[in-house]
């Protein structure tokens, strides 16, 4: 039996010391603690050659997660190590990418009867964010100092053209939903003050 062997993990040289028992020197794999934890542990440092071979994968048509898989590594940790191999840029654009979508296509898209929170799930961004760019895009709408503004048309049904309802009348007490008409309700609340 050699009293030398290579790391698992970082293939630094063990050497045996004097007090360790054949039993141990059998089962010792690794030079210290370190390297015991990253090769045990399921995400452990990603080489070059792995990212590399991450991204033929991709770039030859297989998805991400296929790739990953196949690799055997995570996918978010295949593409970390990509980007800190410098083999990737650090942003990837996809097909609904946030910033390919412009503040004026969120605007239609929300005038089309979209509410924020299906713009932000088409689009794999935050309702805040979503919100952000609408009111973005309708600021930009706004004319210039010299140019004519558009006149705005107020529905008629909000515009208040008729006073407040009198007592009694059908349309105010009966949008309350009590059941019992409006004099009758005076008559058995009468006795009651103001405390």
């Amino acid at each position: 039996m050699s009293d030398t062997k290579p790391c698992a993990y970082c293939g630094a040289l063990i050497m045996r010391e004097d007090h360790i028992t054949k039993w141990s020197w059998q089962k010792r794999r690794f030079c210290r603690a370190f390297c015991a934890a990253q090769e045990t542990s399921g995400d452990r440092m990603v080489t070059k050659d792995e990212a590399e071979r991450f991204l033929v994968l991709v770039n030859k048509g297989a998805s991400q997660t296929a790739a990953a898989k196949e690799i055997g590594r995570k996918q978010s940790s295949l593409l970390n190590a990509a980007i800190k191999h410098g083999l990737l840029n650090a942003r990837i654009p996809a097909a609904n990418d946030p910033c390919s979508t412009s503040p004026e296509e969120m605007l239609a898209l929300f005038r089309n009867g979209l509410s924020y929170s299906e713009i932000a799930a088409r689009c794999g961004i935050s309702v805040k964010a979503v919100s952000a760019k609408v009111n973005r895009a309708k600021k930009r709408e706004v004319p210039a100092p010299g140019q004519p503004r558009l006149p705005v048309e107020v529905p008629a049904s909000t515009l208040n053209t008729r006073g407040p309802e009198s007592a009694g009348s059908d349309v105010s007490w009966g949008a309350l939903g009590l059941g019992i008409p409006y004099f009758e309700a005076l008559k058995l609340t009468q006795n009651m003050r103001a405390l």
